[in-house]
C-alpha cells in the first residue's frame, strides 16, 4: 500500500514538473511572439512615418512648381492622412501643417519664406529657408515619429550662366523685397533700395561677360574674361579666371503627367485669348509648336508643354510655365509666380513685344538654351544652364532684380526627387511611392512588396 502511494506521488510530481516546464515554455513563446510582433509593428510604423515624410516633400516640390512657398499652410494647411484601405489594417501614416493637429501628432513647420528662425513643434529651431517635416506612423500599438529638416539656401547670384552673357542698357541688382510685398503686376523697386547683386559666367571665353550701358551693383565674375563697354559700371569687383560655380539644373523633361494628380489636357484654342487653370499639360507634334494665336493667361496654373510653344500675344497671370523645347512670346508678358518658379525652358527663349511693351516676370527664370529679350524685367533670379556649356544670353533695356524669397526656392526647384515612373522621395521597400499604373502604394517600385 505504501509502495503504491509512493508511486502515485512520484507520478504526480513528474506531472507537476512537466506542467511547470510546459507553462514556462509557453510563457517564453508568448513573450517571444509579443516581442516579434512589437518589433514588426515598430518597423512598419517607421516605414509609414517615412512615407508621410515622402508625401510632405512631394507636396513641397509641387508648391514650388505652382509658385507659392506658402501653399503648404495657406489657404488651407496641407495634410497627409493615410488610413485603410490605403495602408494595411490597423495602420496610419500622418503629416500635417495644421496648427491644431490631433493629439499625439505634432505639426510640421514651414519657414521657407522666413527671415528669422522660429521654433518647430519638435522643440528645435527651424532656420529661415527651411521646412520641418514631422511624419508619424502607426502600426498596432506602435507609434513612430520622424523629423526631417529640408534646407533651401539662398542662391548667391542674381544672374548665372554657363554661356556668354551680353547686356546693353541693363541693371543687375539685389533687393530684400518689394515695398509692400510681392505685387502681381508691373512691379518696381526703387533704386535707393538696391543691394549688391552679382553676375557670373562659367564659360571660358573672351569675353564671357560683355557689359554695355549696364549697372551691376555687386561683382562681375567670369571663368573667362569680362569686357566693360561704354557706360558700364560694376560697383563690386571685376573678377576673371574664377573657378566655375555649381549652377542649378532643372530636369525639364521630367513630365509631370505621370507624377501630379489632376493633370488636365491643354484646351483647344478658339483663335482668341486663352486662360488655363490648375495643372495643364500639352504634347504638340514634334514637327510643329503649340501655337496660341492671342494672349495666354495662367490663372494660378502650372502649364507643361512637351515641345515648343509660341504665344503670339502676351503671357500673363499667375503660375509657372515649363517647356521642354523653345519658347517664343511676341506680345510681352506679366507673369507672377509668388516669388518662385515662373519660367523654365529646355530650349531657346525669345521674348519680344510691339511698341516697347515690357515683359515682366516675378519668380525664377531658367533656360537650358539661348535667351534673347528686350524690355525684360525680372524680379527674381535668372539662370541659363546649357548642358553643352555653350549658348548666348542677350538682354537689352532690361532689369534683373534678385529677390531673397526667390533665391531660397532655387535649390529645391532644381532637385530631383525620384526617377523614372516613380515620383516618391524615397523608393526603397516599405516606402510610399507613386506609379501611374498602381497609384500611391506601399513598397517602392512595382515588385517590391510591403
Amino acid at each position: 500500500m505504501q509502495r503504491g502511494l509512493a508511486s502515485i506521488g512520484l507520478v504526480m510530481m513528474v506531472i507537476g514538473i512537466g506542467v511547470v516546464i510546459a507553462f514556462m515554455l509557453t510563457s517564453d513563446g508568448l513573450f517571444e511572439f509579443s516581442m516579434a510582433q512589437t518589433t514588426y509593428n515598430n518597423g512598419r510604423a517607421r516605414d509609414l512615418a517615412e512615407s508621410a515624410i515622402a508625401l510632405g516633400v512631394q507636396a513641397l516640390q509641387q508648391s514650388m512648381a505652382s509658385g507659392s512657398p506658402a501653399i503648404l499652410t495657406s489657404p488651407s494647411p496641407f495634410t497627409a492622412n493615410l488610413l485603410p484601405p490605403q495602408v494595411p489594417g490597423g495602420c496610419q501614416a500622418f503629416l500635417t501643417f495644421n496648427p491644431t493637429p490631433p493629439a499625439g501628432y505634432p505639426q510640421s513647420t514651414n519657414n521657407l519664406a522666413g527671415t528669422n528662425s522660429i521654433m518647430g513643434a519638435s522643440g528645435n529651431p527651424v532656420p529661415p529657408g527651411c521646412v520641418e517635416l514631422i511624419g508619424s506612423g502607426k502600426s498596432g500599438a506602435s507609434l513612430v515619429k520622424i523629423r526631417a529638416l529640408i534646407y533651401t539656401p539662398a542662391f548667391p547670384y542674381v544672374v548665372a550662366c554657363s554661356s556668354t552673357f551680353a547686356s546693353d542698357g541693363v541693371t543687375i541688382a539685389q533687393a530684400s523685397g518689394f515695398p509692400s510685398g510681392c505685387p502681381s503686376v508691373a512691379p518696381s523697386v526703387c533704386p535707393s533700395a538696391y543691394q549688391p547683386g552679382d553676375v557670373i559666367s562659367n564659360l571660358c571665353a573672351n569675353p564671357a561677360l560683355k557689359l554695355v550701358r549696364t549697372l551691376v551693383t555687386g561683382n562681375a565674375e567670369a571663368v573667362g574674361s569680362v569686357a566693360l563697354g561704354a557706360c558700364a559700371t560694376v560697383k563690386g569687383a571685376v573678377e576673371i579666371g574664377v573657378p566655375p560655380v555649381s549652377l542649378p539644373s532643372v530636369n525639364v523633361s521630367n513630365n509631370p503627367e505621370s507624377g501630379f494628380a489632376g493633370i488636365q489636357p491643354f484646351p483647344a484654342g478658339t483663335g482668341g485669348p486663352l486662360t488655363v487653370s490648375g495643372f495643364v499639360a500639352a504634347s504638340p507634334s514634334p514637327c510643329a509648336p503649340l501655337c496660341v494665336p492671342a494672349c495666354l493667361t495662367l490663372n494660378g496654373a502650372v502649364l507643361y508643354v512637351n515641345g515648343d510653344l509660341v504665344v503670339n500675344g502676351a503671357l500673363n497671370g499667375t503660375g509657372a510655365l515649363y517647356t521642354t523645347g523653345k519658347l517664343t512670346v511676341k506680345g510681352g508678358a506679366n507673369l507672377f509666380a509668388n516669388c518662385m518658379l515662373a519660367l523654365v525652358a529646355g530650349g531657346n527663349v525669345s521674348l519680344s513685344a510691339p511698341c516697347g511693351q515690357p515683359a515682366n516676370f516675378v519668380g525664377l527664370v531658367y533656360t537650358a538654351g539661348d535667351f534673347q529679350a528686350t524690355n525684360f524685367h525680372l524680379y527674381g533670379n535668372f539662370v541659363a544652364n546649357s548642358c553643352s556649356g555653350r549658348g548666348h544670353v542677350n538682354l537689352k533695356n532690361s532689369t534683373v532684380i534678385g529677390m531673397g524669397c526667390v533665391g531660397r526656392g532655387l535649390a529645391l526647384a532644381g532637385t530631383e526627387f525620384g526617377s523614372g515612373s516613380s515620383k516618391s522621395t524615397v523608393c526603397s521597400c516599405g516606402m510610399l511611392t507613386y506609379c501611374p499604373s498602381l497609384g500611391w502604394h506601399l513598397g517602392g517600385p512595382p515588385g517590391c512588396g510591403f
